[in-house]
């Protein structure tokens, strides 16, 4: 009897569950597909590499943050599934999602090689950024991208529509359990991706993930997802045993360096300067001009400590340089470039400024900018500087192009040092001049304005907007070397002692079409092109000590200590750190890391191990835990 079964003839109940059976299969097998092959191609379209597709499968395959990526997405996927019933619809709303995220990282990625950041939401900077790029190259890789996300959409409505009367509407009371289940299924998906993102950002972010396992933490690996979740706010650690880092830098031997009495302590000015970058680091070649707008700096290096700084960024994120000097922190371990003042606003960070005003310095910050830019206002505040001077109390207020100019903020430098007084002053000062001219700001771009220096492109040609701001920029360049030259002299005729020290944020924010015509190509970059990409100038003129220090790539982070240390002020902790981890690398940036003698590391040993890991872990502790470091800047009596 039982082997008459299979003469039957299949009724209308078992074909139903096999078209079910069938339905479900499409419909997990299409999620995968979905969720595999995106990130791929959104690293392709970001990238723009001319790669193998399958030499580029195999390469990601075996990466942990693809695998992240990929689950992530199922995710996704799955919980809109769950909630609207309906495939295509699911993955039509998160191809919308995934485009607008990987263009917003195409566009970061031109001007900074950086993907876009959950922080950079907060950033008035990034924005305008983003809206002078949002035009959408027609190229194979834009119709890559779209195509994948229409035969995915096509595919599941496709599947939607032939299995359409698998399952029958529900009504009554089975609807409600329907609705019930997949609700229930939602907030488990959910439930379960929100436990895998934390248990995978704490791995990624550990302190026993050693450096070892990839020498240059780059975003040469592409993965939009990842990059916008890998945030600060939401990948905070709690490090075990912190108080063992910061003993480790206490038990290091260092050599001691001869302290000057507190009556010759110098009067420090510490310009940081817009886009200030070296003009010789153009690929040869590509550009003429009538003068070097770099002679003016050749002549100051006769007499004062020179050479280049490395810094963490490229085109933008002024305020990560900024925060380096006056921390001592390294933003190459805060993940955003441009986040730290928005994720630190109101908690008071060890600074520079806490060690001039223990020795009973007066301090003074100047921004010829609004004070709300990147929070400066209340940010300076938080860090304890006496005054704070902005745009709106400047006093001098010419315009070079567009903002107020390094000439004016020169003016305004010599004012506060003559009203000082008796106390020595340490002034901080981050000018506004050579900025890209997208800001906001009470007056218009000055179009003919006069400028000293034509330049002339000699492999390719730009547009005429272009051509304007690259002029603009060089010779910004050319007006900060004039401006620290009218300084150095104003100095040298005054009795006191003084330091006086400028360094450069970033290279300018050439437009993505510039790149190309000036030599700086963002596919394959060789060892020197990214040195030239991430290295600002530094002059640091004094007074008071015949001795010049050689700058050779130094990080940026670095130079507080160096100058201080080069002037025999007292010691305290934060300068014993920095000079620890400057004495293992004397590089440790985003894209470059040497050691000591300036080599370029492939390989690191223990030690270097230990120093990164530990110097990282009391940065997490300073900006997000307990602050065990709070004074770490106070000089030791």
């Amino acid at each position: 009897m039982k082997l008459k079964i299979f003469e039957n003839p299949v009724t209308g109940e078992k074909r139903v569950r096999e078209r079910r059976f069938l339905y479900i299969i499409f419909v997990v097998g299409l999620m995968i597909a979905y969720s595999r092959y995106l990130p791929i191609i959104q690293d392709l379209y970001t990238a723009r590499q001319n790669v193998g597709m399958n030499d580029l499968i195999n390469d990601l395959y075996v990466n942990p943050i693809f695998k992240f990526e990929s689950i992530l997405i199922f995710c996704i996927v799955a919980v809109l599934y769950c909630l609207i019933r309906h495939l295509g619809i699911s993955i039509l709303i998160t191809s919308v999602g995934m485009f607008v995220l990987t263009q917003a990282s195409y566009i970061k990625y031109l001007n900074r090689r950086e993907l876009f950041r959950l922080d950079d939401l907060k950033l008035t900077e990034a924005a305008g950024m983003a809206t002078s790029y949002i035009e959408v190259h027609l190229d194979w890789y834009f119709l890559a991208l779209i195509g994948f996300f229409i035969c995915a959409v096509l595919l599941a409505w496709l599947t939607e529509k032939v299995y359409k009367d698998c399952f029958p509407k529900a009504a009554g009371r089975k609807k409600w359990i329907a609705l019930g289940v997949r609700g229930m299924a939602a907030i488990l998906l959910i439930t379960a991706g929100v436990l895998y993102y934390q248990q995978f950002m704490r791995s990624q972010k550990s302190l026993e993930t050693v450096e070892s396992m990839s020498v240059l933490d780059t975003e040469g690996d592409r993965y939009a997802v990842y990059r916008f979740l890998e945030n600060d706010s939401i990948s905070r650690i709690s490090f075990d045993n912190v108080e063992a880092s910061y003993a480790f830098f206490e038990e290091q031997e260092q050599e001691e360096s001869p302290r000057r009495d507190a009556e010759d302590y110098p009067n420090v000015i510490v310009i940081m300067n817009e886009s200030w970058w070296n003009t010789d680091n153009f690929p040869e070649g590509r550009v003429s001009f009538s003068s070097d707008p770099m002679a003016v700096y050749r002549e100051l290096s006769k007499k004062c400590s020179s050479g280049y700084l490395t810094s963490n960024v490229y085109g933008g994120g002024t305020v990560s340089s900024e925060a380096e000097f006056l921390t001592g922190l390294n933003t190459k371990y805060f993940v955003t470039d441009s986040g730290i003042y928005e994720d630190t606003k109101g908690r008071k960070l060890p600074t520079v400024t806490d060690y001039f005003n223990a020795l009973d310095y007066e301090t003074v910050a100047i921004h010829p900018y609004y004070g709300s830019f990147y929070s400066r206002d209340v940010v300076y505040k938080d860090m304890g500087f006496d005054r704070m001077i902005f745009e709106d109390t400047m006093d001098f207020k010419d315009i070079y192009s567009k903002y107020i100019s390094d000439e004016a903020f020169v003016q305004q430098v010599k004012k506060e040092f003559e009203s000082k007084g008796d106390r020595k002053q340490f002034i901080w000062g981050v000018t506004i001049a050579n900025h890209r001219r997208h800001l906001p700001y009470e007056v218009e771009d000055v179009m003919d304005y006069p400028y000293p220096i034509t330049i002339q492109t000699n492999m390719g040609t730009l547009s005429e907007g272009d051509f304007l701001d690259v002029t603009n920029y060089v010779n910004g360049i050319h007006l900060a070397n004039l401006a620290y030259r009218e300084l150095v002299e104003y100095f040298e005729k005054q009795d006191e002692p003084v330091v006086l020290l400028m360094f450069g944020d970033h290279i300018p924010n050439f437009w993505p079409s510039s790149l190309e015509t000036l030599g700086f190509r963002h596919e394959k970059l060789s060892e020197e092109l990214v040195t030239q990409m991430y290295s600002v100038p530094v002059l640091m003129w004094t007074n008071c000590s015949d001795e010049k220090y050689d700058f050779k790539g130094e990080n940026i982070n670095y130079i507080s200590e160096i100058m201080l240390d080069m002037l025999g002020m007292p010691e305290s902790p934060m300068m014993r750190v920095l000079r620890c981890e400057r004495n293992v690398l004397k590089t440790n940036s985003e894209h470059r890391i040497c050691d000591a003698d300036g080599k370029i590391i492939k390989v690191f040993d223990d030690l270097q191990i230990s120093v990164m890991n530990h110097f990282k872990a009391m940065q997490y502790d300073i900006l997000f835990g307990e602050n065990l470091g709070e004074k770490m800047w106070l000089p030791e009596k």
